[in-house]
């Protein structure tokens, strides 16, 4: 029971701290023509953001990332399902201290409050649950995963028929195909990663990871429009990680294992000393000057699927 409280109290001061430095931020003010949810998108891609340096940097590990990303898309995706929100130009001033302490208030009595009424706090004395509680937890875990697809065709539909006016997100967009990169349906994130390059074509991550994408379209291959990409990427960013390994891949893949070794050698210059994909950079890498041509793509490339890099 202890436990349960501790644990309780963690994630309520989690949710807290959230929340309290966003309501407390100077106000910015924000134009009668910004697209509606901007705002909203724009935090959660900054918490994408941190969450994924936090990954790199190996303060979380693998599980821990995928959970906290999955739990942000889930949210991006219902933003982006929502209808449009009337503009704030007309709003009064705000007052974020008075607020921030209400919620800071309310926050633990509500939550609190409805797990005594709705939820089950005898629970907490009771044996630990038997196969057929697992099975029925596993069933809701099918349903959310259903969940998860069918917010996944409402952001799509919004994407592709938007409202008018309405300017497109490439954010958005990337959101998508990432969505679709983690459902393995790689057919559809390779269309929507196009759409995010139409609309930055600047962007060395989306070159990389649309090169990513068709590599496992061709069956782990990075011959063609993948290694084309590669070095797109890298003529714009030449220390993006997921480039370089992908780079060391197809010349790897030609036999080229002083071309591989010196990308790959980069890669690892820049990775995180200890984490998976270092990991991942040395097995390429002894593998590379061991001689063994003969390796597959995912032997060589295999730590660098999105989302690892």
């Amino acid at each position: 029971m202890t436990l349960f409280w501790l644990a309780a109290a963690a994630l309520t001061a989690l949710a807290l701290a959230m929340l309290l430095p966003v309501l407390l931020r100077p106000a910015v003010p924000r134009g009668a023509d910004a697209p509606p949810g901007q705002a909203s998108l724009a935090i959660l891609r900054g918490q994408l953001a941190q969450l994924d340096a936090e990954r790199a940097a190996g303060v979380l590990d693998a599980a821990q990332h995928d959970a906290a990303r999955a739990d942000i898309e889930r949210r991006a995706l219902e933003e982006a399902g929502d209808k449009p929100a009337a503009t704030l130009a007309g709003h009064g001033a705000r007052q974020p201290v008075a607020t921030a302490v209400l919620i800071g208030l309310a926050l633990p009595c509500l939550a609190l409050g409805l797990y005594w009424k709705l939820g089950t706090p005898q629970a907490m004395l009771e044996a630990p649950p038997s196969p057929a509680g697992n099975a029925a937890a596993a069933g809701d875990a099918e349903v959310t995963q259903a969940q998860v697809v069918a917010m996944v065709a409402q952001m799509a539909q919004q994407l592709e028929n938007p409202p008018p006016g309405q300017q497109p997100d490439p954010a958005a967009w990337t959101m998508l195909a990432r969505s679709y990169a983690a459902l393995d349906r790689f057919e559809a994130a390779d269309r929507a990663y196009a759409r995010a390059i139409e609309l930055s074509p600047g962007d060395a991550q989306l070159l990389a990871d649309r090169a990513d994408v068709l590599a496992l379209l061709q069956g782990r291959n990075a011959a063609g429009e993948p290694t084309r990409l590669v070095e797109r990427a890298l003529q714009l960013d030449p220390k993006n990680l997921k480039a370089l390994a992908l780079a060391g891949s197809a010349a790897f893949e030609r036999k080229d294992l002083a071309a591989a070794t010196r990308y790959w050698e980069q890669a690892r210059a820049l990775a995180p000393a200890g984490s998976e994909f270092a990991v991942g950079l040395e097995r390429s890498l002894a593998a590379a000057r061991g001689g063994n041509s003969g390796a597959t793509f995912a032997a060589s490339a295999g730590a660098c699927r999105w989302p690892s890099c």
